[in-house]
């Protein structure tokens, strides 16, 4: 037997009797200052067992405009309405998938179902609507093991609106929502003569009728069988009916329709549900205990199974609302997309799911238990980079548990646990008030709902003083080379990171860094023409950047002299000269010329010449060289930069040679 129960559902294109007269009920303000001092309500059962079902964990696609929704006795099959399709879609509640789809008949809108507690025959009641009203109604019997349906009834004279069924399954209680009247102006359908019918499910044959004042629809089989309820909305009243005589048992004012009715599984509690209230009734005492006040209640109701929670859909919020029967909280509230249209609800015996029928989806939404949350997981590839009395932690966090982290702790060296604040959830975190120098070990974890989740691994971490760029070089000389200047220098503070290079400035211009890098005086700028001067600058480079420049220095390159090799005496007077070919970094060698001086002195006594192709020559001395004498010997070269422009004379070191004795 299905737990949910709903109403027909459709206020469209009522008509009014040719008269043009309605029925209209009237609450007025003593009644509802009674309400107000109604006692507290006290349900069955007073400690809930059933979970909360609150998560839409499955949409399942139906048919058109799915209006009610009844699930068999053990939970394994729902079977749903379809009211734009003419069809009874049948699903597996252990695959949440439709298994069948059961026509009811071209042109029928089927909004009301009933199984018989055996779950063998499945009750539907459907209307016929021309242009938008209702023109006809009525039933079939479908056949659950075969899904066929075994019959048809003729149309009926009324417009049902609730359907429900004996606990034996032999006769049949449809809710007259509407009947057909006739008068000299035409037929048409009409409030009047509204009420149950009861039909024999073997012959076919009605047995009776209950008369009730108003549009009646919903109604429920209280779990033992013994009593059939139904709201009569003329009097506002709860009708509790034998379901063997169509008798009623007695009648309770509810001060509302309520065409939503539900009975708690004890037998000893029922709700009836209507627009913004709900009434509880002492089914035992068959007295009303309140009437509560619900934000749209809606279109379904339904139980768990321990009745510890009542669901009630709200169609145009579009919501599900969980109200605790204990207390009469809201224990949840569902919230659905959009144009979800919640309409008819089922509870799965078993409490493991909640079905709604989401007529504007054309779907069946399943609510179930929220998955449990568990602590986080532990982060994982831990990467530390060191800061000034800090560190940055990088990390791949774990899994959440099933709710969303909500910050990160840290430990160091093993000690307690300490948030991150302000809280922060995205790598990398940064811990603070370290002292720098100082090696720490650090673990983190992840703190969700649920609590802190288990520790990572560690990771070292050295806080360190924060680098800056290099001091200025100081003390700097420079050397003149052939096309290059040398600058010897001190180098400044590093700033916390070794200096990875030089760079140098010419005459204020850009900076240029050395190539390849070099970070030890002298270094050598290269590029440069030789007979000019230059202003140089110099500074260092480390991490974080290049540093402050130094005080400029003048250097002015130029080509540098032969360098001599061996030379010897040849006899008492003569001497042999000798020197390496000069290849200049600009212009080339012209000649060159060997000169003897006094030893010691520069006081010139002979020379020789070479040509630029030469290494060297011989002195010829006689009358100016003695014998066993030393002296002195440099050799110039003459470098002519352009043709015919000789500009540089260049000069090697002195070289001591003797002559022969």
């Amino acid at each position: 037997m299905s737990v949910g129960s709903g109403s027909a559902g459709n206020g469209t294109g009522r008509r009014r009797r040719a008269d043009g007269s309605r029925r209209i009920t009237v609450v007025i303000g003593a009644v509802l200052a009674m309400l107000a001092g109604c006692i507290a309500m006290a349900t069955s059962p007073a400690s809930a067992t059933d979970a909360v079902l609150a998560n839409v964990s499955s949409s399942i696609t139906v048919g058109s405009s799915p209006r009610q929704v009844v699930v068999n006795s053990d939970g394994s099959k729902a079977y749903v309405a379809n009211a734009n399709s003419s069809s009874i879609s049948v699903m597996d509640t252990a695959t949440n998938s439709v298994t069948a789809t059961i026509s009811t008949g071209a042109g029928t809108s089927p909004e009301q179902l009933v199984l018989t507690r055996d779950d063998s025959k499945l009750f539907v009641a459907f209307v016929i609507y021309d242009s938008g009203y209702p023109a006809g109604g009525g039933y079939v019997e479908i056949n659950t093991a075969t899904n066929t349906v075994s019959y048809t009834s003729d149309p009926l004279d009324y417009i049902p609106s609730g359907i429900a069924v004996s606990a034996d399954g032999t006769t049949l209680f449809i809710n007259t929502y509407l009947t057909n009247q006739c008068d000299p102006f035409g037929c048409y359908y009409d409030y009047l003569l509204g009420g149950i019918r009861m039909i024999s499910t073997s012959s076919r044959a009605g047995l009776g009728w209950l008369p009730m004042d108003g549009n009646s629809s919903g109604m429920t089989l209280s779990p033992d069988g013994l009593n059939l309820y139904v709201v009569d909305p003329g009097p506002q009243e709860l009708l509790a009916i034998n379901p063997a005589d169509g008798n009623p048992r007695w009648r309770v004012s509810v001060y509302s329709d309520g065409p939503r009715i539900a009975v708690s599984p004890d037998n000893s509690t029922v709700y009836a549900a209507s627009g913004s209230y709900l009434a509880i009734v002492d089914a035992e005492n068959q007295s009303l205990i309140d009437v509560k006040s619900i934000t749209n209640s809606g279109t379904g109701i339904a139980l768990s199974p321990d009745g510890s929670y009542l669901y009630l859909s709200d169609t145009w919020g579009p919501k599900v609302r969980v109200i605790s029967t204990s207390g009469f909280s809201v224990a949840a509230t569902v919230t659905l997309p959009s144009g979800s249209q919640p309409w008819g609800l089922a509870a799965n015996p078993d409490g493991s799911a909640v079905y709604v029928a989401s007529k504007g989806a054309g779907a069946v939404k399943v609510l179930s238990a929220a998955p449990p949350v568990t602590a986080p997981a532990a982060p994982t590839s831990l990467s530390a980079t060191p800061g000034n009395g800090s560190g940055s932690i990088s990390f791949t966090a774990g899994a959440d548990g099933g709710a969303s982290i909500s910050n990160y702790e840290y430990q160091l060296d093993g000690g307690s646990w300490t948030a991150l604040s302000p809280a922060d959830t995205i790598s990398p975190v940064t811990i603070p008030g370290l002292t720098n120098g100082t090696t720490y070990s650090v673990k983190l974890r992840a703190v969700n709902t649920a609590g802190a989740g288990t520790a990572s691994s560690a990771v070292s971490l050295t806080p360190v003083s924060p680098v800056t760029v290099p001091d200025a070089p100081t003390s700097l000389t420079a050397t003149p080379g052939d096309g290059s200047g040398s600058i010897s220098f001190t180098a400044g503070a590093d700033g916390g990171a070794s200096i990875s290079n030089y760079e140098y400035q010419l005459d204020g211009g850009s900076w240029t860094a050395l190539s390849p890098a070099d970070t030890t005086s002298p270094v050598t700028i290269p590029g440069l023409t030789n007979g000019t001067t230059y202003s140089v600058k110099l500074r260092a480079v480390n991490t974080a950047g290049a540093g402050t420049a130094s005080s400029a220095v003048s250097v002015e390159p130029a080509p540098t002299g032969p360098s001599p090799c061996s030379m010897w005496g040849v006899g008492k007077y003569s001497l042999q000269t000798c020197w390496n070919p000069l290849v200049p970094a600009q212009g080339k060698v012209n000649r060159y010329r060997a000169y003897v001086f006094t030893a010691g002195t520069t006081t010139k006594l002979a020379s020789c010449k070479g040509s630029a192709a030469d290494t060297g020559c011989v002195v010829k001395g006689s009358g100016k060289l003695t014998a066993a004498t030393d002296y002195d010997v440099v050799v110039r070269a003459r470098v002519e930069v352009a043709p015919h422009q000789v500009i540089w004379s260049l000069y090697s070191a002195p070289v001591r040679v003797s002559t022969n004795p």
